[in-house]
Order: structure tokens, then sequence, then C-alpha cells
């Protein structure tokens, strides 16, 4: 039984309070369902927060094209994709879009190699630089998505 706060006269949960006959309303919501929700929103918060790291980092390494960045950004977009995998095989997904998917990590990989190589040979612009982070950028969204 709840006891009165301050005095108060405690509240009447009987069941002549919700009328006669009425039972008390079922959630609406299933547990598994919420959770999976709460899940979601988690993985993609998660996403999101790799995301912006690894912009921030690309903005350090346009401005400090050395290899130190390089192996940073390449570190982070390791997290990154590892992150999307581990969600991929948990989460139910279609087989073209896994099969999408395991071919962006392959071309991320690939574009992670050419940047790095650019930066090794010291041949790499700004431009060239940009390009290439600008060409992982896109594919990490669309493996997030």
């Amino acid at each position: 039984m709840l006891k009165p706060v301050d005095g108060q006269a405690a509240p009447n949960l009987s069941s002549s309070t919700l009328g006669p006959g009425a039972a008390p309303a079922a959630p609406t919501v299933k547990f598994a369902t919420a959770m999976q929700t709460t899940q979601n929103k988690v993985a993609q918060d998660t996403m999101v927060a790799f995301l912006a790291e690894i912009d921030e980092q690309g903005k350090r390494l346009m401005k400090h094209p050395i290899r130190a960045e390089v192996e940073r950004y390449r570190a982070l977009v390791g997290k990154f994709v590892k992150e999307a995998s581990a969600q991929m095989t948990t989460m139910e997904k279609r087989t073209d879009r896994r099969n999408r998917a395991f071919t962006l990590i392959k071309e991320i990989d690939k574009k992670l190699a050419e940047l790095t190589q650019l930066m090794i040979d010291g041949q790499a612009k700004q431009l060239d630089v940009l390009a290439k982070l600008q060409e992982i950028h896109g594919m990490l969204v669309d493996l997030k998505i």
C-alpha cells in the first residue's frame, strides 16, 4: 500500500476507480520492441559520433598531411567499419543490402590504401587528399544507412 506524502491522503487504487469490470490498461508497446528501438537509437548515435570524429581527423589531415595523421584517420575509419559490420551481423538485413555493405567495405579499404600511398609518395596535393577524404566519407555514410 502506498503511504501518504506530507499529510496528503493516500491515493485510492482500487478497481472501483477504474470503473466496473475495467482492467488496468495493458502497455501498448512490447518490451522487446522498445528495447530494439532503444538499441537502434544507441547504434545510430554511435555511428554519427564516429562520423563526426572521422570528419574532425580528416580536417587535421588536410592541415597536416603527414603519415601520422593518415594512420589516425585509417584507425578511425577501421573502427567505424568494424562497428558497422558488427551492427550488420546483429540486425536482420536483406541479402542484397549485406552484399552491398561488404562491397562498400572493400572499396573503402581500397580508397584508404590509395590515400596512404599518396601520402607516402609525397604526391599529396590538398585537392587530391580532399577528394579521397570526400570519397571515403560518402562511402561511410552509405555504409551507415
